[in-house]
């Protein structure tokens, strides 16, 4: 029997929940395009969770996993999906929380991955915060 495989989100208005340390709001921009950047540990792949409501994904991140967040920002999948950043459901893989979901930015150059995470930071700047404490 094969393993679980992650899945293609493909309906372009799931909003997927991603959180924002303080340590990566600025006064001068609102939140540093690197909120939306994956960290060299993350493999490529930027974590967010997904069919979850802002407070509830915001409450995981603090309580559960006890890390700090000033707050729950959105990115809508159509948006990822349109810089080539395919978003799967991948919480059936090892280790990943219930609702995980990654946006993968493995197919792009250091310099494409910071170009189309300041696009998600725009865009959910223009949005506004789903959830701040």
């Amino acid at each position: 029997m094969s393993e679980p495989q992650p899945a293609l989100i493909s309906e372009a208005d799931t909003v997927l929940c991603r959180q924002v340390p303080s340590a990566l709001l600025d006064e001068a921009c609102g939140i540093m395009s690197t909120a939306f950047t994956p960290s060299p540990r993350d493999a490529g792949r930027l974590s967010t969770l997904h069919a979850v409501d802002p407070y509830e994904a915001h409450r995981r991140y603090t309580e559960e996993l006890e890390l700090e967040s000033a707050g729950t920002w959105g990115i809508e999948v159509g948006l990822a999906s349109s810089l080539h950043l395919p978003a799967y459901e991948d919480s059936c893989l090892p280790g990943m929380p219930a609702d995980h979901a990654s946006v993968v930015f493995t197919a792009h150059t250091k310099g494409q991955q910071a170009q189309r995470a300041r696009k998600l930071r725009d865009a959910a700047l223009s949005q506004g915060p789903l959830f701040t404490p």
